[in-house]
């Protein structure tokens, strides 16, 4: 429950950039879902979301870029 009041406050705030670390990691699947939904929306309207995710396919499905990291160094997938 705590995540998805954490998510229900980062949308209220009306920030330009969201900062996210395996953010779906304790949410239900219908709950991921939502969330999905909501960061879509988000960014077409214009917000910047950083989002560290070790699922490859949530990575394809939200992502514009993709950066993996390596022996501390980022590389552009």
């Amino acid at each position: 429950m705590k995540h998805k009041l954490f998510f229900i406050a980062m949308f209220a705030r009306k920030t330009e950039i969201i900062f996210l670390d395996e953010p779906f990691t304790a949410l239900d699947q219908k709950s991921q879902e939502i969330a999905i939904d909501l960061l879509k929306t988000y960014s077409k309207n214009g917000g910047a979301i950083l989002l560290v995710s070790h699922l490859k396919d949530l990575q394809r499905e939200l992502a514009n870029k993709i950066y993996l990291m390596s022996n501390g160094k980022l590389k552009e997938m």
